[in-house]
């Protein structure tokens, strides 16, 4: 009926070995032979064999060029995120120098590596809905902790505090910030200064937002 595509389905096909039924007691499927078109159901679709003998054709091996690329791509994932947690041990006590360095690093970190090579552009259609989760995100995450939730619904706000907020201790009140000598915290800008509280605010909101959706995400 089909000619050279019943020919083509009678031979053998490559099949992922996630695909291994019991029934094939282990053993490649690359060995078993596909049914002849006169056993296959008739509303069996003829572009199946089609996209079958085409993606076994044109199925890319792995070379050592492509080992080497995702080599390089799993470094540029983890070594900026790595390298972040390692600063964070280093530079010492929380101060605004201390997180300019900081920030400076993150953002070199990714500029050598740029993680962003092995995806495609952002599409401007996309735009709205990531703005919209990234309000729902805010308002969720930081509007929660402001002294306006906390002093308008204190009930909640302590139920979030309790089971949202550390999991580790769950259950119980977070510990308060701890605060530098002068009674105001390492990042307040009254301490830090204007210039270095708004480093700080890029490296915690932009910088180390990237570094940690590259790690976790890029996989």
């Amino acid at each position: 009926m089909f000619g050279k595509k019943q020919q083509a389905a009678t031979q053998l096909v490559a099949i992922p070995s996630s695909h291994c039924s019991a029934a094939s007691g282990g053993a490649p499927l690359a060995t078993l032979r596909v049914q002849t078109l006169e056993t296959f159901p008739r509303n069996f679709s003829e572009d199946w064999i089609d996209s079958a003998i085409m993606s076994e054709e044109t199925k890319p091996e792995w070379t050592p060029e492509l080992d080497k690329e995702n080599s390089a791509a799993v470094w540029a994932h983890v070594v900026p995120f790595l390298a972040w947690l390692l600063m964070m041990s280093l530079l010492g006590d929380p101060c605004g120098m201390r997180y300019l360095w900081q920030t400076i690093g993150g953002v070199a970190l990714l500029f050598a590596f740029r993680p962003w090579r092995w995806y495609s552009r952002p599409k401007l259609s996309s735009l709205p809905l990531a703005i919209a989760v990234g309000v729902l995100v805010f308002v969720f995450w930081v509007g929660l902790e402001s002294e306006f939730f906390k002093n308008a619904l204190p009930g909640v706000s302590t139920f979030y505090e309790k089971y949202f907020v550390d999991l580790i201790h769950f259950g119980t009140l977070r510990e308060p910030l701890e605060l530098g000598e002068n009674g105001l915290h390492h990042y307040d800008p009254r301490t830090t200064g204007w210039p270095l509280f708004w480093v700080h605010m890029l490296g915690t909101t932009i910088v180390i937002g990237a570094i940690e959706e590259f790690m976790f995400r890029g996989f």
